[in-house]
């Protein structure tokens, strides 16, 4: 069962486009392996090493404890979502030719999940769809991405 649950070794760069959803997907197959063979908690750190490659492993050298190690990486490789660009994003979408509708519906609810859409009053739903049509309909390509920033 371990050589299924067996996660590759995790060499990625913190500046790579995708580095997110990759490490987010890499911790999670490591804590599925974890479970699956019974660690001891101390040995979590020698595990680790292991499964990252030299590059990855420098950028931890000096942490002194698993947890620490984990949060040092999923604080260089999770970066923080630009909510205005994600909604940006969700609003401009368009169903691309051939798309059926239901890959646009999967496509726009996969565009949602960086918008941190929350309950709102009708006051500010109202200031934000105003925000929202501003960047979406502004003719000023230089300023809408500046908004966009």
């Amino acid at each position: 069962m371990d050589q299924f649950l067996k996660p590759q070794r995790f060499d990625d760069s913190p500046s790579a486009p995708d580095s997110s959803n990759h490490w987010t997907h890499w911790l999670r197959t490591f804590n599925n392996f974890l479970n699956a063979i019974n660690y001891q908690s101390t040995a979590k750190p020698n595990v680790l090493i292991n499964y990252i490659s030299h590059p990855v492993h420098k950028l931890i050298a000096n942490c002194d404890s698993y947890e620490a190690a984990i949060s040092k990486l999923r604080s260089l490789f999770v970066k923080p979502s630009n909510i205005v660009h994600s909604r940006h994003l969700l609003a401009t979408a368009k169903q691309e030719p051939g798309e059926t509708i239901g890959d646009f519906l999967q496509k726009l609810d996969s565009l949602t999940a960086n918008c941190r859409f929350e309950a709102v009053t009708a006051e500010k739903y109202c200031d934000q769809a105003v925000h929202d049509a501003l960047i979406t309909g502004i003719h000023s390509l230089a300023i809408r991405q500046r908004l966009l920033e």
